[in-house]
């Protein structure tokens, strides 16, 4: 293992270091598995250097749950700037960046995999995974409001739906292949909103997705309603 030069970090540049080799543990290893030493020893430093910035190994949980809430919260903000007159559209723009966040930040992608690691402590990761169900909650209830949902179901049982899908998807997608081309992207969102009342959930995600591709999603004019 490479020797890492940290006479020089600040302690915020050491703790970002150590989460993001916690990150890379656990993702490797699980939970019960990853280790306080091993975790150390990806940054040269000793366990004891490392008990300054993280006493326990759920301290580092907290930690990811504090970057999965950073990044839903930016995700939101992604989602409404892009799409500000389409509640529907700027769910699915959050679901995409969202997503984006767990692929390329390992802290998001391994607050990600702990949602289904029954060793991690629970409540430290409890507020973040609440935040998310709140956030996807005020999307579905104000789709329904805007008139882009025909009989809606209760906007809570729809936000559990989609949270629940795409955690579980990211979470087998670290152990599987990637998905094959053929298939649609957001493919179980798809079949969640329509299943939930969603109108012309097909053409609306595909241009979403289309937008998100070509890199455009944040500077799309203001989207047309989806109200009859």
């Amino acid at each position: 293992m490479p020797e890492h030069t940290t006479s020089h970090r600040t302690a915020q540049e050491t703790r970002a270091a150590l989460l993001e080799a916690a990150a890379a543990e656990i993702l490797e290893c699980g939970y019960a598995a990853a280790s306080l030493s091993a975790i150390a020893a990806r940054q040269g430093l000793t366990k004891g250097a490392l008990a300054h910035q993280f006493p326990t190994k759920s301290d580092f949980v907290e930690a990811l749950g504090d970057a999965l809430r950073d990044a839903v919260r930016q995700s939101v903000t992604a989602g409404r700037s892009a799409y500000p007159d389409s509640p529907t559209r700027a769910l699915i723009a959050f679901v995409l960046h969202l997503g984006t966040r767990a692929t390329s930040d390992p802290a998001v992608a391994a607050a990600t995999a702990l949602f289904s690691d029954r060793a991690a402590p629970a409540p430290r990761l409890a507020g973040a995974v609440g935040e998310l169900l709140q956030e996807t909650e005020r999307f579905v209830t104000e789709a329904d409001a805007a008139g882009e949902v025909d009989e809606p179901l209760p906007p809570a049982d729809v936000a559990e739906h989609i949270v629940i899908t795409n955690l579980g998807t990211a979470s087998f997608r670290l152990y599987q292949h990637p998905t094959q081309p053929t298939r649609p992207r957001l493919r179980f969102l798809r079949i969640t909103l329509a299943g939930s009342g969603f109108r012309d959930v097909d053409a609306v995600i595909d241009g979403v997705v289309a937008s998100r591709a070509n890199g455009t999603l944040e500077e799309l004019p203001p989207s047309k309603s989806m109200s009859r």
